[in-house]
């Protein structure tokens, strides 16, 4: 079937649009104010959402000139917010830049578990297949997990390799590719700060290649919508996905330690 796209033109070139998603407490506000440099999301720690509704800001970076919009967490409670709402309010939010986006930045945080949760959302936005070549990969409170990007790079590719990675994770993984960005947003000098921003902006003019100019529209969006509304009718469950979940839940990841030169014993933060 023939998706709505369309081709980027050479005056709309320094023109790109980012849509944060992912889970409420992931940190997308947060990864909003940071790419901006400006503190126009509201974002705060806790498991609480901060977002109750897309809110959009503009930048402008390196040549590019970036339109942020955040999104509610898809797991988000607020009010009761089902997740049909929050899926709502995504394509409210790209309706703000014109019915379509260059880029989805789906933000994870690395300390928390990928629950079962998740791995539903993944599978519905999986439905149309066209999201991928937009798709980066931002991973939150990184030092958790590591120093240097050498060591964050080294536990991610160890996570995907652990026979008892959700297949939902590995999928995620294996098709954004290398365009992942390890983050931690507090405490970190200026000129770390930098060093991400112009890794997240070169990711988004990669993007303008790897999916020939096109871009993700609201159109694509409405059908993750109608796969889950179908999914809810017909009583699909995930059962099969939820229990693999449950069981690596209680059988967890061994802690995996390691010293430093100090000595000291530092445990791997655990992501399922």
């Amino acid at each position: 079937m023939s998706k709505p796209v369309r081709k980027v033109t050479d005056a709309q070139e320094k023109e790109n649009t980012l849509l944060l998603m992912g889970m409420t407490g992931a940190g997308k506000s947060t990864i909003g104010n940071f790419l901006t440099q400006k503190d126009v999301f509201g974002s705060r720690s806790g498991f609480l959402s901060v977002s109750h509704g897309p809110q959009m800001a503009k930048t402008e970076k390196y040549g590019i000139s970036l339109s942020v919009v955040d999104t509610p967490g898809l797991n988000d409670a607020w009010e009761g917010q089902s997740t049909e709402k929050t899926l709502s309010d995504i394509m409210e939010g790209i309706k703000m830049v014109g019915g379509e986006v260059d880029t989805i930045c789906y933000v994870m945080d690395v300390s928390k578990r990928f629950t079962q949760m998740e791995a539903e959302i993944i599978n519905y936005l999986d439905k149309t297949g066209d999201l991928w070549p937009h798709l980066i990969l931002v991973f939150t409170h990184a030092a958790g997990i590591g120093k240097t990007q050498a060591e964050q790079e080294n536990y991610l590719r160890t996570v995907v390799e652990n026979e008892k990675c959700p297949k939902e994770f590995k999928k995620l993984v294996k098709n954004v590719q290398d365009r992942v960005v390890m983050v931690e947003a507090k405490g970190t000098s200026e000129e770390y700060q930098t060093e991400k921003v112009k890794k997240v902006m070169s990711l988004v003019k990669k993007i303008r290649s790897v999916s020939s100019g096109a871009k993700y529209t609201n159109a694509l969006f409405r059908e993750v919508i109608t796969a889950y509304r179908n999914s809810k009718k017909s009583g699909d469950s995930t059962e099969t996905t939820a229990e693999k979940v449950k069981k690596v839940i209680k059988v967890e990841i061994k802690k995996a330690v390691e010293k430093d030169k100090s000595g000291k014993r530092r445990q791997m933060c655990k992501m399922f």
